[in-house]
């Protein structure tokens, strides 16, 4: 479930770069909202929030709608590698990936 989830989430990546085949998501602890830009910002992290949660990944969301944390979980601000952090930018019309 969780990743026919994600390809549906992260489908649009797949025909604009190749880094998604090679992340196991399942490899990470958190998955991080990082930063989504560009218009209806609050309908799209409500969006990703809901249906990572659903799929069984433990999503870091520190801004409203749907916040998940005050602040980063401790072991998380020892170790940044514990996450794949994500962003969504509404005027690019993509999805990225960033790995800290």
């Amino acid at each position: 479930m969780k990743k026919s989830l994600l390809v549906l989430l992260f489908f649009p990546l797949v025909f604009f770069g190749q880094s998604l085949r090679s992340i196991d998501l399942d490899s990470y602890k958190y998955l991080v909202i990082d930063e989504i830009s560009g218009g209806k910002q609050g309908e799209t992290r409500r969006f990703l929030v809901k249906n990572l949660e659903n799929a069984g990944y433990n999503v870091v969301n520190l801004k409203n709608p749907l916040r998940t944390y005050k602040n980063y979980p401790e072991d998380l601000n020892k170790n940044p590698n514990l996450a794949l952090y994500l962003f969504f930018s509404m005027d690019a019309g993509f999805w990225g990936i960033r790995q800290k």
